[in-house]
């Protein structure tokens, strides 16, 4: 029983609310992601439940828009409906396969580096976190580069990723290109 369901204007989504916040370490993110996929392909049914054949995976991210806001493609109004109660992580797993039930309690690996050899690994990363305390993530220029010296600064960039191409053909530059993203 899901907590709310949500007319949307362009479908039926069903939300479900936890009784307790779940941290999302990586680690519990990956898992959380399995499970919504999981529950998402036992719900989907073409022909009953969707009239689109192919599944639609959403993202546990995925933002939604306020109830009672206009659907601005349909002109229609978003109505929720509570039908249930705040669910626990244990009642979700219930329906999942074993394989894509999430375990809090497992272990978030941090890294088994020390801040000495970070400091001699990433010497950029450890002045602008360790030292200055930016803790966001550093942002590429690409306008200032693209518009400055370099029109091609991206496409440099990623041949210095792959580093140096051997094989000679361009559909083996694409295939690294696509290996590497």
């Amino acid at each position: 029983m899901p907590t709310f369901l949500v007319l949307s204007g362009t479908g039926l989504h069903i939300y479900y609310v936890f009784q307790q916040p779940i941290d999302l370490y990586p680690n519990i993110k990956i898992q959380l992601k399995s499970l919504k996929y999981d529950l998402t392909f036992r719900l989907w049914e073409y022909g009953s439940t969707s009239q689109v054949k192919a599944i639609q995976y959403q993202s546990i991210n995925q933002s939604f828009r306020m109830v009672g806001s206009i659907n601005d493609k349909h002109g229609t109004e978003l109505v929720a409906f509570r039908t249930g109660e705040r669910v626990t992580l244990d009642y979700l797993n219930a329906y999942a396969k074993p394989e894509n039930r999430v375990d809090v309690n497992k272990p978030f690996s941090p890294s088994k580096m020390t801040r000495a050899e970070a400091m001699e690994a990433y010497p950029e990363w450890y002045e602008r976190v360790v030292v200055r305390g930016e803790k966001g993530r550093k942002k590429w220029d690409i306008a200032g580069k693209v518009h400055g010296d370099d029109p091609y600064a991206l496409y440099h960039w990623w041949l210095r990723q792959i580093g140096e191409i051997k094989g000679g053909h361009r559909y083996f530059f694409l295939m690294c290109l696509a290996i590497y993203a």
